[in-house]
């Protein structure tokens, strides 16, 4: 793979709202000033055209992954491994990201907002995106919300914490497990699951956990068509995952997509 060392360093010095919340994290977690804190990531954004959300970023990902092969795959035995491992990185390209409300967003906020309480379970959360943006969409019309994170308890969880404490953001952190999905989910009138099925063993039952939590009439927010083979898709055929949701009878607002629960 190369990596096109040739692009040089650049220059940027404008950071995100969510990178610069990090630059304040990452003060406090390592004791020093904002600015030096500031100064540490861009010292790291601007080693890469497009920064960490650029085509170059993702090659040297890929390249991390193929160098680490010796010690880290995706098999069952070794995955939560290696996602511990290449956790700062990921933690790194997911702080570039560029959210954007999706355009079915309105419909789904008022359909939950007519509840006094709702709780968004965000299944594989990442950086939890999504799930911060509608809690705090409703929380602007004065719904309470509540919020409960799955994923692996890397250096991101430390982070969502802390991100959630400051925004007023009411959050419980699951920790993922690799033998199965996470059994004690709270019900839930959405559910955030995107880039998730693929990257694990037998998603039917992972779909099962999320069903059983969702309430009649629930949103599942996803992607359920095929993906790439690439490390870390372990499953990236996921036919039998769409006969498993189409047979308990979700309707589609949008194909392999945006799926409501039955009432």
């Amino acid at each position: 793979m190369n990596l096109d060392a040739t692009a040089g360093d650049t220059h940027e010095t404008q950071l995100n709202e969510l990178q610069e919340a990090f630059v304040d994290w990452n003060a406090k977690r390592l004791r020093t000033t904002r600015a030096k804190s500031r100064d540490r990531l861009l010292v790291s954004v601007n080693k890469f055209k497009g920064g960490h959300g650029g085509r170059q970023f993702r090659r040297f990902n890929g390249l991390s992954y193929e160098v680490m092969a010796p010690f880290f795959s995706d098999s069952e035995k070794e995955i939560e491994e290696a996602y511990g491992f290449h956790s700062h990185m990921h933690f790194l390209r997911m702080l570039s990201y560029d959210f954007k409300p999706w355009n079915f967003a309105e419909e789904m906020l008022d359909d939950v907002a007519r509840n006094d309480t709702v709780t968004v379970i965000d299944y594989g959360c990442g950086l939890a995106h999504g799930s911060r943006w509608i809690a705090a969409a409703l929380k602007a019309r004065g719904i309470g919300v509540s919020l409960a994170l799955v994923d692996f308890p890397t250096i991101r969880k430390d982070f969502l914490i802390w991100l959630c404490d400051r925004d007023g953001i009411d959050m419980k952190f699951h920790d993922a497990q690799v033998g199965g999905p996470v059994t004690d989910l709270p019900q839930a009138q959405t559910c955030i699951a995107t880039e998730f099925f693929e990257h694990v063993r037998k998603p039917e039952k992972y779909f099962s956990a999320i069903d059983t939590a969702l309430v009649p009439g629930g949103w599942l927010i996803t992607n359920v068509n095929d993906h790439r083979e690439e490390f870390m898709h372990v499953s990236p055929d996921l036919q039998t995952l769409r006969n498993r949701i189409e047979t308990a009878g979700y309707a589609a607002k949008d194909p392999a997509r945006v799926l409501v629960k039955p009432v």
